[in-house]
């Protein structure tokens, strides 16, 4: 099945902790369509996924939280909520 993003726009959230890696993938795919949400520190993912579910994810799994004991970008990626595929 090939759906056309503009017709039904796939939800994408996209954290890094670069800032300008996460505006350069938000445009690309926006631009394709897309309805994208972005964070820059893992607290914000976090609180963005509450209440959400993302069809993809697009993480730097190598980030860290704030804190050297806090938990990583890996930790994240448990955390998402995905919608059933049938």
């Amino acid at each position: 099945m090939n759906a056309d993003p503009v017709a039904y726009p796939y939800r994408i959230l996209v954290v890094d902790n670069l800032e300008v890696l996460v505006d350069a993938t938000r445009n690309r795919l926006e631009s394709a369509g897309y309805h994208v949400e972005t964070a820059t520190t893992l607290d914000d993912a976090d609180d963005l996924m509450h209440g959400r579910y993302f069809h993809v994810a697009v993480l730097d799994i190598r980030m860290m939280g704030g804190d050297p004991n806090d938990w990583t970008g890996i930790e994240l990626a448990e955390r998402c909520r995905f919608p059933e595929t049938k």
